[in-house]
């Protein structure tokens, strides 16, 4: 009896660890949305212009891009379906680039991307538009890589905003980041002698994600709260019943 004891106990103590193990420490934030470069984008469009204290990481105007939605949405394409798109894309420099263990890291803020799609439903086109104040534009030294991500939780000190036409994003979140990958960086990554990132042209993808994702919602619209959705039903009844009220006196 005792052996069944301690051999239930065991195999329970054992499934309870495995549990543990499997639960996830921390929710992460789940992609919702992901864009690459579309056909006719001028190459490697992603530029960084040192001007010192004054440099920018931008695009020139605004190039053609293959936005994907990763979730149910308002503007009514399956996830994982492209939208024909245009971005528009600006940063400036807030401090000189910070180095360490063969790596630089370039303060930003200001950090603007601007989603319209080619085909607007029922007058609306933004798909997404990301925005914030501060970031870091980061690389190795000599390298022909870099990345400019943020992250907003209960342990960082970002501020990442988002807005869409197609989703709604004034539920609560627990946590949000993006992140923008820079390839084929010609001539280099590397820091230039006034301390600041040296120009450099990349191409660029990106991915943006958040903890919950955000719900789909009507073009342009907010998502009814379920209340409202009660009144509202409360009160196409009564007007069936005063209908038929009316048909019987006629």
């Amino acid at each position: 009896m005792r052996k069944t004891i301690t051999l239930s106990c065991l195999a329970a103590t054992v499934a309870g660890l495995a549990a543990l193990c499997a639960a996830p420490a921390q929710a992460v934030p789940q992609n919702f949305a992901q864009f690459t470069e579309g056909v006719g984008a001028p190459p490697k469009p992603f530029t960084f212009t040192n001007s010192g204290a004054s440099s920018t990481f931008s695009l020139v105007g605004s190039i053609p891009v293959n936005f994907v939605y990763q979730t149910p949405n308002g503007y009514g394409t399956a996830p994982g379906q492209t939208i024909a798109a245009t971005l528009t894309f600006t940063s400036q420099v807030s401090a000189p680039a910070a180095t360490g263990f063969g790596f630089i890291g370039q303060p930003m803020q200001n950090i603007l991307l601007t989603f319209t799609a080619n085909a607007p439903v029922s007058g609306f086109s933004n798909l997404l538009t990301v925005s914030m104040t501060t970031g870091t534009l980061a690389g190795q030294n000599g390298g022909s890589t870099a990345s400019l991500s943020g992250t907003q939780s209960s342990t960082s000190f970002d501020q990442v905003n988002y807005a869409s036409d197609f989703l709604d994003f004034s539920i609560p979140f627990s946590n949000k980041n993006f992140n923008l990958s820079f390839d084929s960086v010609v001539p280099i990554f590397t820091l230039n002698a006034n301390g600041y990132v040296d120009s450099f042209n990349a191409s660029g993808t990106g991915t943006f994600g958040s903890d919950p994702v955000p719900p789909s919602r009507p073009p342009g619209g907010v998502v009814p709260e379920p209340g409202t959705l009660v009144l509202a039903g409360m009160g196409a009844f009564s007007g069936l019943g005063m209908l038929r009220r009316r048909s019987r006196r006629g």
